[in-house]
């Protein structure tokens, strides 16, 4: 029999949402490597960061416009989307 009980699955928590100069993706029960993915309003993608392992992760505004973007995160062949806005 499988125990259950071992797994935990991964949250994903990003505040503040929206930001103005940084937000931080918090991941908890995160134990393997992710990737992100930041994608514009149209789909196109902005840049990807791979091989994270970090528990939180900075987003920076930097030269990004005010807006809605989507945030692809990819752990263990699986796929989350998460809209962010900059204000």
């Amino acid at each position: 029999s499988t125990d259950v009980s071992e797994y935990q699955p991964t949250n994903i928590n990003i505040y503040p949402n929206p930001f103005s100069e940084e937000t931080f993706v918090h991941f908890t029960n995160v134990n393997t490597i992710y990737t992100l993915s930041l994608y514009d309003i149209t789909g196109q993608k902005i840049w990807k960061k791979e091989n994270l392992k970090q528990e939180v992760y900075k987003i920076k505004k930097e030269e990004l416009a005010r807006g809605v973007y989507f945030l692809d995160i990819n752990i263990e062949e699986s796929s989350k989307i998460r809209r962010l806005i900059i204000d």
